[in-house]
């Protein structure tokens, strides 16, 4: 699992970009987090990695996150969704995740991201 985001962060042609993120949940932990410019297409590409941890009580799933782009201004310029790598739905379970984002590079600035899921009714 770590060696996923090792190999993530190796890549060459990838260059640390000078965002600054935060991120929202009683129920996780995110750790590892960077955004990592990749190059233009289209479009600027970035790429916003890291590592979550379920540190709720329950047994949660369709875990989700929910990346939301703003400008200097806090204006909003996107919003992205994923979901872990590997299944986090119990209780000190973790998993690396990534975002592949297009945007324009001039315009961001920072982000930040929800996490989200459904918490298991189910009986034991």
């Amino acid at each position: 699992m770590i060696g996923f985001l090792l190999i993530l962060l190796l890549i060459p042609h990838a260059i640390l970009a000078k965002l600054y993120g935060s991120y929202q949940s009683e129920n996780f932990k995110i750790t590892n987090m960077s955004a990592l410019y990749k190059g233009k297409y289209v479009q600027d590409i970035y790429e916003i990695l890291g590592i979550i941890e379920n540190i709720g009580n329950g047994t949660l799933n369709q875990i989700h996150l929910i990346a939301t782009l703003f400008d200097k201004d806090n204006n909003l310029i996107g919003i992205d969704e994923t979901v872990p790598v590997f299944d986090i739905s119990k209780n000190g379970s973790n998993s690396p995740f990534k975002f592949t984002i297009s945007t324009n590079k001039t315009l961001f600035d920072h982000f930040v991201i929800e996490i989200g899921g459904i918490e298991s009714k189910d009986k034991d």
